[in-house]
């Protein structure tokens, strides 16, 4: 059980987070090193190994692109095959939370049916849940912002918070750099 000492320093960092974060958003001069950044800032937040944007791609596989992701788990990234389309690929976290422009949250990736496509290849690199939030840019869902941890049940209230806050960041920053009115 977290003592009362865990609960301030926690607040503290994530208002650190959400400072950076609002930094980037706002004076970041080029896509791919926003979202790179950003990416970086989420694995500062708490208990995360992996963070990755993946752009939409409307292909006849509705295929996610890797933009920007953060070091360590290159040999994840590089063969992980995700999809936004009702497919094999598409069921999981990532596809229903684009599909349905909502969050999903996974606590238990060995455990979760969704997630028999990736279970050898996340277990391999010791990730135990992940958050998939999609990134709307004017009206379009343009990406996904994945998250993910070793540890359990991490994407409580707070975590999901400080999160959606940095994708909808994103969605700003995104808009802003391509011109789009606010």
């Amino acid at each position: 059980m977290p003592s009362s000492h865990d609960v301030p320093a926690a607040s503290e960092r994530a208002a650190l987070i959400r400072a950076r974060a609002a930094l980037v958003i706002d004076q970041g001069t080029e896509e791919v090193a926003l979202l790179q950044r950003l990416c970086e800032l989420i694995l500062e937040a708490d208990n995360y190994h992996l963070a990755w944007y993946g752009k939409c791609i409307d292909d006849s596989d509705k295929s996610i692109v890797v933009v920007a992701s953060t070091p360590g788990h290159e040999s994840y990234v590089d063969n992980v095959r995700v999809s936004w389309g009702d497919n094999e690929w598409g069921q999981g976290p990532t596809g229903r939370a684009i599909r349905s422009r909502t969050a999903h949250v996974i606590h238990d990736i060995a455990n979760d049916p969704s997630c028999v496509p990736w279970r050898d290849l996340a277990a391999g690199h010791d990730f135990y849940g992940c958050i998939s939030i999609p990134v709307v840019v004017g009206d379009i869902v343009d990406g996904i912002l994945i998250v993910y941890t070793d540890v359990a049940e991490t994407f409580d209230e707070p975590a999901r918070a400080l999160l959606d806050e940095i994708a909808d960041g994103i969605a700003r920053g995104l808009g802003r750099l391509r011109g789009l009115p606010r």
